[in-house]
């Protein structure tokens, strides 16, 4: 019985890098950074999320109330959703599936 390789994520204070295991490089890399809307009315015409993470968030710092869950190496205020889009959005793979380290 074969294993799925497993993926390896790298939390920073300002960047999450993340791949596979067998990979010589990480698959993706994006700021470590969750954007909420300050104001859902300046927004207007957008299809409004309730969170933008990483280059989407800083794309829209305007509108948007940022965090970086880490700073300086302390876990602030964690967000599940940065894991979520690494793997789900920029890994496209399922973390059920896998060892994660």
């Amino acid at each position: 019985m074969s294993e799925n390789p497993a993926i390896i994520m790298d939390n920073g204070s300002y960047q999450l890098k993340a791949g596979i295991a067998k990979d010589k490089n990480p698959s993706c890399c994006f700021p470590a950074v969750v954007g909420r809307p300050k104001n859902h009315e300046a927004m207007v015409g957008e299809n409004i999320k309730e969170v933008y993470i990483g280059q989407e968030a800083l794309k829209k710092k305007g509108v948007l109330t940022l965090k970086h869950p880490i700073d300086n190496g302390i876990i602030y205020s964690w967000d599940e959703r940065i894991w979520s889009h690494a793997f789900f959005n920029e890994l496209k793979v399922d973390p059920e599936n896998h060892p994660v380290y």
